[in-house]
């Protein structure tokens, strides 16, 4: 029995992160099975929202879980149940933030603003420059920043 659990062993992870991008829905193919036996591991940088029926289930911070050992996640202990051997109670959209510092984002006017100066008649204004920002709150970001975008890049 303990060879079938290994190899059912599922790993929820976040590896080959592009410096560009800000949310990844894991995966972008099709809805995440929770299997049994699965790890959850969110790396030093990144933040991982499980989404449960539509609704915010948890937010986790960096580490492994065991998503069998339902006493260390409160919020989905409700939701968890194991009725067949292998198989998954539930779908969840789980969704992978970057909490890192996206540096030199540039900004600008789309076209110059014309402003009327008493010395020098008609004057174009353009502005431009950049900025930086990180995602504190993911919970947050996610109601008021990407929804439910499968990706979020810096553009």
């Amino acid at each position: 029995m303990g060879f079938l659990r290994n190899q059912f062993r599922k790993v929820i992870q976040w590896e080959d992160v592009p410096r560009d991008v800000i949310v990844y829905k894991y995966p972008l193919e099709k809805k995440v099975e929770i299997m049994k036996h699965s790890k959850l591991v969110v790396r030093e940088g990144q933040r991982a929202i499980f989404i449960n029926k539509g609704k915010l289930a948890d937010v986790f911070e960096p580490g492994t879980y065991d998503l069998d050992d339902v006493k260390n996640i409160p919020i989905l202990t409700a939701i968890y149940s194991w009725t067949y051997a292998f198989e998954s109670p539930f779908t969840a959209d789980i969704y992978f933030i970057q909490t890192k510092q996206f540096m030199d984002n540039v900004w600008k006017t789309p076209r110059p603003i014309m402003l009327r100066d008493k010395d020098f008649g008609m004057v174009r204004i353009e502005a431009e420059g950049k900025f930086s920002f990180k995602v504190t709150e993911p919970s947050q970001a996610m109601f008021e920043l990407f929804g439910s975008a499968d990706i979020l890049r810096v553009s």
